[in-house]
């Protein structure tokens, strides 16, 4: 199973609906077709294998839906209902995150990724924090932005 953080699949969101939106929106403005076409290299014949957390939707949704405009807020509604549909999704109370020892410094959803961890072979994560935990617990990495960066 793959988890994705939430950078990670708003870039792999954005280039679906139109690559020319990758480095235009304030969330993906560092990465680029190329970034995308790792991204999609890595997920594409394995969706039903990718895990995307209730909260890490809530962020996408929030970052992408309000602004998006005409032929783009179309085209991300119905990229959105595909993936939530190909996807699985796993639920975490929130009580069992907040009482965790990283919660105060990644906050909700990047710690929830962190207590999934174990669900995966590999977590995609464009979150230099994030990344360092999921080091710090010895679990597997594809640190997105640091590769972004490097390439």
């Amino acid at each position: 199973m793959i988890l994705i953080d939430t950078e990670a699949l708003v870039v792999f969101i954005l280039g679906l609906i139109a690559p020319s939106l990758l480095g235009k929106h304030r969330r993906a403005s560092i990465y680029n077709i190329h970034h995308f076409n790792k991204l999609q290299e890595i997920l594409a014949n394995n969706m039903s294998r990718v895990i995307v957390l209730p909260n890490t939707w809530t962020e996408v949704d929030n970052l992408l839906n309000d602004n998006l405009r005409n032929d783009h807020k179309y085209k991300y509604i119905e990229v959105f209902r595909q993936l939530v549909y190909a996807t699985t999704e796993r639920y975490l109370e929130t009580k069992a995150t907040v009482v965790t020892d990283h919660f105060q410094q990644i906050g909700l959803a990047d710690s929830q990724i962190l207590a999934c961890a174990s669900l995966g072979d590999t977590i995609i994560c464009a979150d230099s924090l994030l990344a360092d935990w999921v080091r710090a617990k010895g679990f597997g990495i594809f640190d997105f932005k640091k590769w972004a960066n490097e390439n």
